[in-house]
């Protein structure tokens, strides 16, 4: 069982993860952090319609809430006594799918992760996909495996050739596809939320404006500079007599010397 723990407030960055997670066929349970930070960011999340469109259990807290972990905790609890785990693989697209499909269908017996392992070779890591052709051969040296292994191989070819005819980057098309998953379900389950705008941001519509932005500049610089020599003016002659009298007294001081 997987616990995999994400920032709610950047769902976008952070569920890349939780979809590479559910290619391992590994139950997950998906829990969303800081929703204070996302409130604040003026997201709206809908816990319950995530964990349909991922088919997760999902459970949304802020982790310095001492009443949200208390009740994570309880959450939890149930979910391990009642909830029947299962592995789920994400929903990519229909072609995507059945080259997995294929793939996993043929290297099954070999792994304890096909479905992972499927994404792995079509992706191109070839160090994993050397690997396997040796198991493939160490793990049986009868004959039967023996015909098997040109099989097994020249099959996870034809399909890699049908994937490289729809997208030459492999790498690239898993994060188009994994990226497109993510997209479709935020646009479900997320929503922003308009805010009532403090006074700072106001105020920094207004002076950041690309037309009001240099005038209110100037007009403040221009303010300022008034107000400074207009507001110091009854006290220049009071400063005159007041550095008058400190030379007056350095010069005494500096005189015996």
């Amino acid at each position: 069982l997987i616990v995999n723990v994400v920032d709610a407030s950047n769902l976008q960055r952070n569920l890349i993860l939780t979809l590479i997670l559910m290619e391992f066929g590994i139950p997950i349970i998906l829990v969303l952090n800081m929703m204070d930070i996302a409130k604040g960011k003026g997201l709206s999340i809908d816990s319950s319609a995530l964990a349909k469109e991922l088919s997760l259990p999902v459970f949304s807290f802020s982790s310095v809430n001492k009443q949200d972990q208390k009740n994570f905790l309880t959450w939890f609890e149930n979910q391990l006594v009642s909830y029947s785990f299962k592995s789920v693989q994400p929903k990519y697209s229909q072609p995507l799918m059945q080259s997995i499909s294929k793939i996993e269908s043929i290297i099954s017996p070999l792994t304890s992760m096909p479905f992972w392992h499927a994404c792995k070779i079509i992706e191109g890591d070839d160090d994993f996909y050397s690997e396997l052709k040796d198991k493939i051969i160490i793990e049986d040296s009868s004959s039967l495996q023996t015909v098997q292994e040109p099989f097994i191989v020249t099959e996870i070819e034809r399909e890699l050739e049908i994937i490289i005819k729809l997208e030459p980057d492999s790498q690239a098309m898993f994060y188009k596809e994994r990226y497109k998953v993510i997209t479709d379900t935020l646009l479900k389950v997320q929503k922003q939320v308009t805010k009532d705008r403090s006074l700072t941001q106001h105020l920094d519509i207004v002076l950041t404006n690309k037309y009001l932005g240099i005038p209110i500049f100037i007009l403040i610089v221009w303010t300022m500079f008034k107000f400074t020599f207009e507001t110091s003016l009854p006290f220049i002659d009071y400063i005159s007599i007041g550095l008058n009298l400190l030379a007056i007294g350095v010069s005494s001081l500096l005189s015996p010397i």
